[in-house]
């Protein structure tokens, strides 16, 4: 793993008053986490199914309280032999598949 980055983030709405002013906050709605990053890998096999095996442990603070979806799988070859994998997950709290 070359690079690991998370975030977790609700839906909002807030009220307003005739000047525009916010009066009041709502916080609604499942927890969501996006989860993104970049590792390494030297092996000639695709990276696809490579991915599809990798799994995250020991990482404080990323266990999330739905499924990890992957949405977004990428690769990236250099001239080395080296191929860096890329991916993007979302996970929402509650729902599992």
């Amino acid at each position: 793993m070359q690079s690991l980055e998370e975030t977790r983030s609700t839906q909002t709405a807030e009220a307003l008053d005739e000047d525009g002013d916010v009066i009041g906050l709502a916080i609604y709605g499942g927890q969501r986490q996006e989860i993104s990053g970049e590792y390494l890998t030297k092996a000639h096999a695709d990276i696809g199914n490579l991915a599809a095996t990798i799994t995250l442990t020991g990482l404080p603070d990323l266990s999330p309280s739905g499924d990890i979806y992957v949405i977004e799988l990428g690769t990236r070859v250099s001239n080395t032999s080296f191929k860096t994998g890329s991916f993007r997950a979302i996970s929402i709290a509650g729902i599992t598949g």
